[in-house]
């Protein structure tokens, strides 16, 4: 089969280069407030390609095959959660509502992590059925310094095993990053020379 795929004539041909991320590092998610650095193989989806919530930023795998096999996404969550308790009963209820939105046989497996480097976070496992295709999702939630919950996922196959990506997850947590908050224009009242001062 590599043959045929390798054959000048019939194999597969070149147009252009996939999109990725330029420099392979640090990417900054302004919608999810953060910023990470994402596993090699991975680029962005705007949310023109792939409809999403407002606040989540996805990556795919691009390979060979029409559809992606594998996706990362970051998710802040508009939610207040106090400990890793709550936080855990929010996640696994999150999970168990992808059976309304047309997922099947959803099975949920959670538990808080103490050695995260995050106050409170709680790690889960799920698998799950969509268009008749086994898949799984293991995720990560936490809380950040400045109480926003958010979620780091990665879905692959349902035939997979969670143990194979728990490095490639474990490293975009590690790389997360809160964004800087803007610092506000100054103001075009008051005296003409305290703009030029401010500057």
């Amino acid at each position: 089969m590599l043959a045929a795929l390798l054959d000048p004539e019939t194999g597969i041909e070149l147009i252009e280069p996939a999109p990725g991320n330029p420099q392979h590092g640090r990417v900054e998610l302004p919608n999810a407030g953060c910023s990470i650095i994402p596993p090699p193989g991975f680029v962005f989806v705007s949310r023109e390609v792939m409809p999403m919530a407002p606040s989540l930023a996805s990556f795919v795998r691009v390979g060979i095959e029409p559809e992606p096999d594998a996706m990362v996404d970051v998710w802040r969550v508009d939610e207040s959660v106090q400990d890793a308790g709550q936080l855990r009963a929010f996640a696994d209820q999150t999970a168990r509502g992808w059976a309304n939105e047309g997922a099947q046989d959803v099975e949920v497996e959670s538990r808080a992590l103490a050695d995260a480097p995050h106050a409170a976070a709680v790690r889960c496992e799920i698998s799950f059925t969509v268009q008749g295709r086994s898949r799984r999702c293991l995720c990560c939630w936490f809380i950040a310094a400045d109480n926003a919950v958010t979620r780091i996922a990665v879905s692959f196959p349902g035939q997979v095993p969670f143990v194979e990506w728990e490095s490639l997850l474990s490293a975009v947590v590690n790389s997360w990053q809160p964004l800087k908050p803007t610092e506000p224009e100054p103001s075009a009242r008051g005296p003409w020379w305290r703009r030029l001062v401010s500057r």
